[in-house]
């Protein structure tokens, strides 16, 4: 198998940091966005095989430049990993408009941003594979992660939908669901919490959950670098990934919950058609 060519956003730290080593271990080329390039040259070095670049994620034609700056060392982009984000928890009522409007544009849009400029190159070789990150709370919610998890939903069904689309250039799209993994996603580089001021909620406790748990998380970021890199060494990449064995519990479960939900309403339901429907009067 021939080393690939990946295009990284987020790339400075956490899971996309961890993915970066590993794939220039294994001999990849790697375009690494970040807003903090050297950060990614400090850690690795001056390598041949590592272009680190910042690129406004809020700009396609930026994104573009920079992609062509990438092509002209490298010549070919084969997989995108979009990486670049981060989290925010508290109580939906107590969320500004701000705040959720703004982590939908990092979260959302940016990766929208970054499919945009690459989906023609793309197109034109004729095969690719793009990875959105989601996260398990982008299948299964929970309290205080409604916003966070609205954002992941989003890309879960986005990356269903366009892997649909991009199917017959030979390019495929998957969702990434981590669990927790033991990064700084706890830390205020990457999660924000909302300044809860309703007691009902009681969101302070649950605030100080997530602080107890921070960089105790089950997930190694090793791991999961080599895990996503291994994916793709296989003929046919998988649509949903949940990585870590929290990410797969609570997938299942969800899966429990809907089969549920389904069976005490489907017979009823089965008969919403033209066909079944009768007025009683």
């Amino acid at each position: 198998m021939k080393n690939k060519t990946w295009l990284i956003t987020g790339a400075s730290q956490g899971l996309g940091l961890e993915t970066v080593k590993y794939l220039i271990s294994q001999g990849n080329n790697v375009i690494a966005f970040s807003r903090n390039p050297e950060t990614i040259t400090k850690e690795i070095g001056d390598v041949k095989n590592l272009l680190a670049l910042s690129a406004d994620l809020n700009s396609i034609s930026d994104i573009s430049e920079k992609i062509n700056l990438a092509l002209k060392k490298f010549n070919t982009i084969d997989i995108v990993l979009n990486n670049a984000g981060y989290g925010l928890i508290g109580p939906f009522e107590e969320i500004s408009d701000e705040e959720i409007n703004n982590l939908f544009k990092v979260n959302v849009f940016y990766t929208f941003n970054v499919i945009k400029a690459v989906l023609p190159i793309l197109r034109k070789q004729k095969y690719g594979h793009i990875f959105n990150t989601s996260s398990v709370a982008g299948y299964r919610s929970f309290a205080n992660v409604s916003v966070y998890s609205a954002v992941k939903f989003a890309l879960d069904g986005f990356s269903e939908g366009l892997n649909d689309e991009l199917k017959h250039f030979n390019i495929s799209v998957s969702s990434i669901l981590p669990g927790g993994f033991r990064t700084n996603f706890l830390e205020s580089t990457s999660i924000k919490y909302a300044d809860s001021k309703i007691s009902d909620y009681n969101f302070e406790t649950d605030k100080k959950n997530w602080n107890a748990i921070n960089h105790q998380q089950l997930g190694n970021p090793k791991a999961y670098a080599k895990f996503i890199y291994d994916l793709t060494t296989k003929k046919i990449i998988p649509t949903h990934i949940f990585v870590g064995s929290d990410a797969i519990r609570n997938a299942l479960a969800k899966i429990k919950l809907v089969e549920a939900d389904i069976d005490s309403y489907k017979e009823t339901s089965n008969q919403t058609g033209f066909k079944d429907f009768k007025v009683i009067h």
